[in-house]
């Protein structure tokens, strides 16, 4: 588990690391108040606890005490850092070059109007000054409350400062605000081992943001009241392997930019999926097309007519049903646990065609897709294809199953009807039809199986049921040596060479009879 923030208590909380030969534990707080530029590592008293030293260090809680300006100069590695006064980062005099530098913290809480500079921008003497970047990590959590102000300042256009965060960022003040002029350009990464929470509450002036990534296989979830805005030329990145959940108002706008790499997870538990409901930035919008979708949203989640034309992976886990609002292929895996993905989009009334590539695979727990599929093939590979179909209710799978082997590459094209076959049939039929067809392909031998629903069969004996191929204009063929699992629900078809539309009909005779004319 990743180390929360000890609150408001003087409470130590001990944060694991190399040995260190003193004592840990204690509180300081801090007691300068010297507000001109003589400010080193500020003054420090043990309030807490006991010490051999006259600063804060791993293990320990340090207060900038209400009042009182701390410039750090060291990695103090402080367990708990409060900040109600001011802290501020290093500047560096340079004459003639500096060095990057990082401080290192557990967890952070600015609060009761404290201000935490990451980068200063005032300079302490003569020579030439340069602020080189500053690099802060805090292992555990950072909490902004009671108008707590963090930010970046910079001199004369210098590098940014960076903040990594392995735990969570918590913002629960509406007071506070990120950017100050001139703009810092500075960068809040989550490089944690645990996955983080970003969690800004309402107010415009506690979303403000210049850069935010998420590092490379790090999770984070994101969770607003009004979104997270994006100052000119900043960018919300997800590195390649990493995951960036949106929950709540699930909102990115303003000036800025959006990279979502390939190889990265994408989870919406809002309706807006990758439109402009979810972004709304102004700048570019980059997503990789081997990233990852999952989709657990309510209430009728949209694929978003921003998603890249293709996908690594796309995961389906809700209540209701997701659609597509372009055609969209999946190269990796199509996994449907909960609900439905629709292929066709009711807010425009076009029809979409979901395609899966020829090694994508299907895992399936309880969802379905409706709509058109396509799935790659190459017939020279013999083997099952799983075409996960349905309709709005019910699940009504077909599985091609390759047997024999063809030659070519090409596409198998199905979808489900939940209506009778017209023209119909010289004999009973269930209320459904499966069109399953291919193109590019041939010389093969398929097995094909096909699953009607429950009540689909009432009143039929199911020991009789054979499915039947249509061949315009008006000719059904029942291919001999047909099998029927009732319990299944499936009849399973041999020998087919090619296909077409499939109905399922009741008829004792009917595998004798190679075909039949309806007028």
């Amino acid at each position: 588990m990743k180390a929360k923030p000890a609150g408001l208590t003087m409470a130590a909380v001990l944060v694991m690391a190399p040995a260190i030969a003193f004592a840990q534990g204690a509180t300081f707080q801090s007691t300068n108040t010297d507000t001109g530029r003589n400010w080193v590592q500020g003054h420090w008293e043990v309030i807490e606890g006991t010490s051999d030293r006259d600063y804060p260090g791993e293990g320990d809680t340090a207060i900038i005490a209400s009042g009182t300006v701390v410039r750090m100069t060291e990695d103090h590695q402080a367990a708990h850092l409060i900040v109600e006064g001011e802290i501020r980062g290093s500047t560096t005099i340079s004459w003639g070059g500096g060095v990057p530098l990082s401080h290192t913290f557990g967890n952070v809480t600015v609060k009761d109007g404290g201000i935490w500079r990451l980068a200063d921008g005032v300079g302490e003497g003569g020579g030439s000054e340069t602020i080189v970047p500053i690099e802060t990590v805090v292992t555990g959590d950072v909490v902004i409350e009671n108008g707590g102000n963090l930010n970046a300042y910079r001199l004369n256009g210098a590098d940014r400062a960076t903040l990594v965060v392995e735990g969570d960022f918590r913002c629960e003040t509406t007071a506070f605000r990120f950017a100050v002029f001139p703009r810092p350009n500075w960068t809040l990464k989550f490089d944690g081992d645990e996955p983080s929470t970003m969690y800004l509450t309402a107010g415009e002036a506690s979303r403000n943001f210049t850069n935010i990534v998420i590092a490379e296989g790090k999770e984070v979830t994101i969770s607003t009241v009004q979104g997270v805005y994006l100052e000119e030329d900043g960018t919300l990145a997800a590195e390649d392997d990493a995951t960036l959940n949106f929950v709540d108002t699930a909102l990115v706008f303003g000036p800025g930019s959006v990279a979502i790499d390939s190889g990265a997870t994408v989870g919406f538990a809002g309706p807006g999926g990758f439109s402009n409901a979810i972004f709304q930035v102004a700048g570019t919008r980059t997503f990789g097309p081997g990233l990852n979708a999952v989709y657990t949203a309510a209430g009728g989640a949209q694929v978003g007519d921003l998603a890249p034309e293709t996908m690594g992976s796309l995961t389906v886990d809700t209540p209701d049903f997701v659609f597509l609002n372009k055609d969209l292929t999946v190269n990796d895996s199509l996994v449907l646990v909960n609900g439905r993905l629709d292929t066709y989009d009711p807010l425009a009334d076009e029809q979409n065609t979901l395609t899966l590539a020829a090694e994508a695979s299907v895992e399936r727990t309880n969802g379905w897709l409706t709509g058109m599929l396509a799935r790659a093939i190459d017939a020279s590979q013999t083997g099952p294809r799983v075409l996960p179909l349905g309709t709005d209710s019910v699940y009504t799978p077909v599985v091609v199953d390759i047997t024999g082997a063809g030659t070519g590459t090409g596409v198998l094209m199905a979808s489900t009807n939940a209506e009778a076959f017209d023209p119909a049939p010289p004999m009973p039929a269930l209320p459904r039809y499966w069109t399953v067809n291919a193109d590019g392909i041939s010389g093969y031998t398929a097995s094909l199986s096909l699953t009607w629903a429950e009540g689909d069969a009432a009143g039929l004996d199911t020991d009789l049921l054979r499915a039947a191929r249509f061949t315009a204009p008006n000719t059904f063929d029942v291919l001999p040596g047909q099998s029927v699992d009732a319990g299944a629900r499936t009849v399973t078809v041999p020998g087919v060479t090619a296909l077409s539309d499939w109905l399922i009909v009741e008829d004792a005779d009917a595998t004798s009879v190679p075909g039949w004319e309806m007028y």
